[in-house]
């Protein structure tokens, strides 16, 4: 696996060598970085879909969705709100631009029993189809 954001000299090297591209970027970015992934792939003749791609996402649960404002370059790579609003924006914003897969870092603002099975109950319909 290797992780970056650069289109042009990372992804040509993950498009010649890795099995697995951790794509660092905005949200808002992935699908410019997915047509960036695909086409390092067409340089190094390579079938763009033997590269598996996953994003990092910070994931705050917040029934109320009345979370903290984090730092801008933070919040570009978060979603929030509640379970079934975090499965949404993981399907919607990650999982539709082509993106195999996430990595999730699950703030818990302290001690939360139960919410990673929660959140993994929301997000396991995304991953059965």
């Amino acid at each position: 696996m290797i992780g970056s954001g650069g289109e042009k000299k990372i992804f040509r090297i993950a498009a010649h060598w890795a099995d697995h591209l951790n794509i660092v970027a905005a949200l808002g970015e992935l699908p410019r970085k997915m047509d960036a992934v695909a086409a390092r792939c067409e340089e190094a003749g390579r079938d763009p879909s033997t590269l598996e791609t996953s994003v990092m996402l910070t994931v705050v649960v917040d029934e109320k969705a009345k979370v903290e404002r984090p730092p801008a370059e933070t919040s570009r790579r978060m979603v929030t709100g509640s379970p079934a609003q975090i499965a949404d924006q993981v399907q919607t914003k990650v999982l539709d631009t082509g993106i195999d897969g996430v990595i999730m870092n699950l703030s818990a603002h302290g001690h939360s029993p139960g919410l990673i099975t929660t959140v993994a109950e929301a997000l396991r319909p995304l991953l059965t189809g």
